[in-house]
């Protein structure tokens, strides 16, 4: 496990403070766990080369709408806690540069971009957006949560397919 910031023990930080634990599956190629707090008044953009990551707990607000940016590169992302909690939703989640995303838990922001990515973008659980960007690109976006809420209009750019799978889709 490798810190940056306060101690790993400690779940705050006066700035940012983000703490990850390394793995190398058999594959060989790292993967990285993501564990931080902002309590800052700031956006976080979290980057690897290649590196695989992922993250079970929730990410939110701290009461102002943030920006949240996530590039792997070419690796997979997985993110299996709720983004935006329903009364802390971030303001902008970008993914980029990935080999395909998950996310398992429930998605709540003012606007989600999708560019650069290859493979899948999976929305496992409820989405409640107002926008949906997707760049002109080769990956799949696929929405089976329970419920999936997007207010303004999606054209889908993604040269991948599209699959929509919910019992109450808006």
């Amino acid at each position: 496990t490798r810190s940056l910031g306060q101690s790993a023990s400690s779940r705050s930080c006066l700035t940012k403070c983000v703490r990850w634990e390394e793995s190398r599956p058999a594959a060989g190629r790292l993967a990285r766990r993501w564990n931080w707090s902002w309590p800052g008044a700031f956006d976080v953009a979290l980057t690897t080369t290649n590196d695989q990551f992922s993250f079970g707990s929730t990410v939110q607000s701290d009461g102002t709408a943030r920006d949240l940016t996530l590039n792997s590169g070419n690796a997979t992302i997985t993110i299996t806690g709720a983004i935006g909690g329903n009364s802390k939703p971030l303001d902008v989640l970008t993914i980029t540069q990935s080999g395909g995303t998950t996310f398992s838990g429930a998605v709540n922001a003012d606007t989600v971009t999708l560019t650069d990515t290859t493979g899948s973008v999976t929305f496992a659980g409820s989405v409640d957006l107002e926008t949906l960007n997707t760049a002109d690109q080769t990956y799949n976006v696929i929405l089976n949560g329970d419920s999936n809420a997007i207010t303004d209009a999606v054209t889908f750019s993604n040269t991948g397919y599209v699959t929509l799978v919910s019992g109450g889709d808006t």
